[in-house]
Order: structure tokens, then C-alpha cells, then sequence
């Protein structure tokens, strides 16, 4: 059976995919086999730099209050376990999580705790709305700004929402954080410095707090494991020559694009 992340590369041009689906919660935010690696490189991040990783503002307390509630009813989190800040609550839970406010205006960013961000900074989107945070990424508001902001400020409680989009790196670097100046992909790239990034992610509805939890996890793939699965590396092979240079330019591949595209077609 093809692991989840397959489906992310259909034989279809690329393009900006919704694709929500519901679940149980549990099981994004709960421990994994990796529970002890991942927040032993969680507390590492933070002790060198907490402001870094964790930000939060005024009207944070009570979205974070009702999240931590929940993460305890779901057994992620220890029932005794005291938290109040973001930064506390990222040295428990192996996800990043951003908390958001639901306002007439739509979503807004109020902080979180992103110890392994995707070649961006937390602070830099704090107290920005939903549609300023998306707008760096090209075509992407055009596409579906309207149906994400409808979406999340209809969300029902008792149920998370899923959904997942892909990048490419040349580190395997869980932490990829701008201010790490980590080396990019290059033109001519080889394939043990190729790397596949998956952001899964999970948003709950917050009803007593009128907000959102937002959880972000990653797979990191070595590349000759995608051209494991002939069908997903078609796929990747297609995403990539269809996709727009503008789009190419923000995830970093329009130097390496041709390079990868060659790999893809041994």
C-alpha cells in the first residue's frame, strides 16, 4: 500500500488543491513512536532562542486556554501538565501549532510555537490576517483565498480538518528556519542532497474561544525513496514542468526545477 503522501502527485498539472478532510484529532496531536526525539529537538530550538520559535500577543490567553483543553481531554497532553504560554506548550506537543482568531474580518494570527517552520518566520506573521499571510504566496489568494477564509470561519467543533501541501529542500533539517541561512538547492543537484518535505496539517475549531488550532507536522522524504513509487514520481515530474515560474520562484526551485525534472526522468 503507497504511503499517504502519494496522493499529493496525481497525474494532473499543478495547481493550488483545497482538499480538506475530516477526522479525529487525536491522532495528529497525540505522541508518536518519535515522541522523545522530536521534543528533545523542540527544547533544543527553544532554549536557544524561545522568541525565535514562540510569539504571542494581546487576546492570545484564551484560544491558548481552550487548546490546552482539549489537547487534555484528547490525552495529548499530560492531565497535570501546567502551561501559559505557547512556548511551555511546545516543549509538550510534538505538532507546531498556531492559534488563531475568528474576527468579522476574518482569521487573524495571534502566536503560536513554530520550532520547525518551512523557510519562514513565526514573528513575521503575528497579527496578520489570513489573506496578508497567504499573499507571499503567488496565486494562491486568487485561487482560493475566498474558500479558506469561508471555510475556516465556519468550521463546526468535535472535528479536526486535514490537508497537506509539499516542497522540496536540499537538508533534511526538520528546523528550517530563515534566520539558519541553511544551503539551498542549486542547479546542478545530485540526489542524496534532495529531499521531499511534507507539511501535514490539522485545524480545529475553537467555539468557547471563537478561534482555530492549527497544526503543522512534517515528513521529510529522501528523494531516491520517491522514485520508489513510479507513480508518484510521474506526478512530481508533471507538478513540476507545469508549474508557474512565479510559483517555482517561492519554493525555491527555479534554479534546481530542470535539474530535478532530469532526475525524475531516469
Amino acid at each position: 500500500m503507497n504511503p499517504e503522501w502519494t496522493k499529493l502527485f496525481p497525474d494532473a498539472d499543478y495547481d493550488f488543491r483545497f482538499g480538506m478532510r475530516p477526522g479525529p484529532p487525536e491522532g495528529f496531536f497525540g505522541a508518536t513512536d518519535s515522541n522523545q526525539e522530536l521534543l528533545a529537538e523542540r527544547v533544543h530550538w527553544l532554549d536557544e532562542s524561545a522568541d525565535r520559535y514562540a510569539v504571542e500577543q494581546s487576546g492570545f490567553n484564551p484560544l491558548l486556554e481552550e487548546s490546552v483543553s482539549l489537547l487534555k481531554e484528547w490525552r495529548c497532553l499530560p492531565a497535570d501538565a501546567y502551561i501559559t504560554s505557547c512556548e511551555s506548550l511546545g516543549r509538550l506537543l510534538e505538532p507546531d501549532i498556531v492559534l488563531l482568531a475568528t474576527e468579522p474580518s476574518g482569521p487573524r494570527l495571534l502566536g503560536g510555537c513554530v520550532c520547525f517552520p518551512s523557510s519562514w518566520r513565526l514573528g513575521d506573521k503575528l497579527g496578520m490576517g489570513i489573506e496578508s499571510i497567504h499573499t507571499p504566496v503567488p496565486g494562491l489568494n486568487t485561487s482560493l483565498g475566498d474558500r479558506i477564509s469561508r471555510f475556516l470561519t465556519r468550521m463546526k467543533p468535535g472535528v479536526a480538518w486535514f490537508r497537506s501541501n509539499w516542497g522540496m529542500s536540499r537538508v533534511p533539517d526538520l528546523n528550517q528556519h530563515l534566520d539558519r541561512d541553511l544551503p539551498r538547492l542549486q542547479p546542478e543537484v545530485e540526489e542524496d542532497e534532495l529531499f521531499l518535505r511534507i507539511e501535514n496539517q490539522a485545524l480545529v475549531a475553537l467555539p468557547e474561544s471563537n478561534g482555530i488550532l492549527f497544526g503543522i507536522r512534517l515528513e521529510v522524504i529522501p528523494f531516491p525513496i520517491v522514485m520508489n513509487y513510479p507513480d508518484a514520481a510521474h506526478g512530481l515530474k508533471r507538478a513540476l514542468e507545469s508549474m508557474p515560474d512565479d510559483v517555482a520562484e517561492y519554493k525555491g526551485l527555479a534554479e534546481s526545477r530542470p535539474g530535478i525534472i532530469r532526475l525524475l526522468t531516469r
